[in-house]
């Protein structure tokens, strides 16, 4: 970092204006009818959704697998009410997720998932028509851009550039760029845009044929369980779509001026759920073992996750949780082959080629390991996966791979983000020491330049040598100095140098500038 003083004269500063009023453009909401400003092109919107979908799906359980028969169905639903909407022609894409939490999103773009939680907890097609339509007027009415659209103003057009899922049993993983898949799934729409989709998500029921006080229904359960024990169990889809009894009595309002009857599917829709309801024991037993293996039981995890594969053996998961369990409890070979069947059950989890990876790795087998972890990076980039693969090239060499898995890892708040940071100050610190040595400088009562500096890096570090830049006018003059010393990590130390600007005379026009050169890596 390059501290400067200037004196005598203030030079001229450039202060960039938000552009936010210039980059809008003025358009008619396709929902609502109302103009409103717009931000976001529909081509970037759709990008979005499309960008985001596959790594949100990852980070919350990945797709569900077990029941294509059940895929199909929701999917046919969930088509059958986007061309009724009123943006027919977005690329509207359904999936299940195989997650427990009861919870459904839908992103800019028409890119609409529901959990395998939510679904056990529905009654009828209808009310899965409910909730889709629900969503897909949040696509459709532009709702989840038009919240990006307000963090783009508040943050002076700069976009979140991290993702974090939280929630899942495997802790949080991050990911860099401009990735904003975390903020699209948990939106918090307002009250206003809750009951746009309440309303229209109706009206999109009755052109598609659905009894619409299937949805009055939903709110009113949603209700009950907000209010219930069951609370907690609800507690990522109500804090995005809060149910109240000012919706239920708007829904009310809504579906009476709307013509009565309608499909309601109750015997088709437990048809569809034959697999799901048939394995409900299984993924409570896998969630529990979950739950057992997060307390450092591995024992339980195992017995519960090999119980749940007896009860629905097509589920790739619980293999996964069986490979946990025995690998938490040093059965690595073991580990693998459960692994192994989990792959074979769902090739297109990161999880799976994750675990195995770290567990080859353990093994020795860096060829494998290597194989593994990068089909996991590439299925969703982790901060783990990443720094697994960072010291697999460290020992190969790769030195550039190193730098650049390590400088990935080191963005995640996590013990494994904080190990990556110091292989990467150790790998970097020589080339680019003011990513984490910062300097300040100011004047002793002596007259002398002081420099601060602070050793803002994860390592200790010694032999920094510091640079000294002073320019009067079209004269420029360089120097340098060290400091020899261990300076530890998070340390301050103040460095008087013999520099004397002349504070007196203001006809000077003076620049001092001071930077931290290079740095020994301790």
């Amino acid at each position: 970092m390059t501290t400067w003083f200037l004196r005598r004269r203030v030079l001229p500063t450039l202060i960039p204006l938000l552009l936010v009023a210039l980059m809008a453009g003025c358009a008619t909401n396709p929902v609502t009818g109302k103009k409103e400003l717009t931000l976001i092109s529909e081509d970037r919107e759709i990008a979005l959704g499309a960008q985001n979908y596959t790594p949100a799906q990852q980070s919350q359980g990945g797709p569900y697998t077990a029941s294509p028969e059940l895929v199909r169905y929701v999917r046919s639903v969930g088509n059958r009410l986007a061309k009724v909407s009123d943006r027919p022609n977005l690329p509207y894409e359904f999936t299940v997720l195989n997650n427990s939490v009861p919870n459904a999103w839908a992103m800019p773009g028409g890119k609409i998932a529901i959990n395998r939680g939510l679904l056990v907890e529905l009654s009828s097609e209808a009310e899965l028509a409910a909730v889709l339509a629900h969503e897909i007027v949040h696509s459709a009415a532009r709702h989840g851009a038009k919240s990006i659209e307000r963090a783009m103003a508040l943050q002076t057009g700069v976009m979140a550039t991290s993702y974090a899922a939280q929630g899942h049993r495997d802790g949080v993983w991050a990911v860099a760029g401009a990735n904003v898949a975390g903020q699209m799934t948990q939106l918090k729409y307002s009250r206003g845009a809750e009951r746009e989709s309440d309303l229209y998500g109706t009206r999109y029921m009755v052109r598609a044929g659905y009894n619409p006080k299937s949805a009055i229904a939903l709110q009113e359960t949603f209700l009950r369980l907000k209010n219930g024990k069951r609370s907690g169990l609800f507690e990522k889809l109500f804090s995005s779509h809060p149910p109240s009894e000012e919706r239920i009595r708007n829904n009310k309002e809504a579906v009476a001026d709307l013509p009565q009857g309608g499909f309601v599917g109750k015997q088709e829709y437990v048809k569809a759920m034959t697999t799901l309801q048939h394995a409900a024991g299984a993924y409570q037993a896998y969630d529990k073992g979950s739950a057992a293996l997060r307390k450092g039981n591995a024992g339980e995890a195992l017995t519960l996750a090999r119980r749940a594969s007896r009860i629905e053996p097509h589920e790739a998961l619980f293999y996964g949780l069986q490979g946990d369990a025995l690998a938490a409890d040093k059965q690595m070979r073991p580990a693998i082959k459960a692994y192994n069947k989990a792959i074979r059950h769902n090739d297109n989890y990161f999880l799976f080629f994750l675990r195995r990876g770290q567990v080859r790795q353990k093994l020795g087998d860096r060829a494998g390991a290597r194989s593994d972890l990068e089909r996991s990076n590439a299925l969703f980039p982790t901060a783990e996966s990443n720094d697994a693969l960072g010291r697999i090239a460290l020992a190969q060499n790769r030195r550039i791979d190193a730098v650049n898995h390590f400088r990935f890892a080191a963005q995640a708040k996590s013990e494994t983000g904080r190990a990556a940071y110091k292989h990467l100050a150790q790998l970097t610190m020589s080339d680019s020491p003011t990513d984490f040595l910062r300097t300040t400088a100011g004047i002793a009562r002596d007259g002398r330049l002081v420099v601060s500096l602070h050793n803002a890096g994860p390592i200790d570090v010694s032999h920094v040598v510091i640079g000294l830049r002073q320019q009067y006018g079209n004269i420029v003059k360089t120097s340098q100095f060290s400091y020899k010393n261990r300076l530890p990590a998070g340390a301050k130390v103040q460095l008087p140098t013999e520099l004397r600007p002349d504070l007196q005379d203001r006809t000077l026009n003076q620049v001092i500038g001071v930077q931290v050169l290079t740095a020994r890596p301790l």
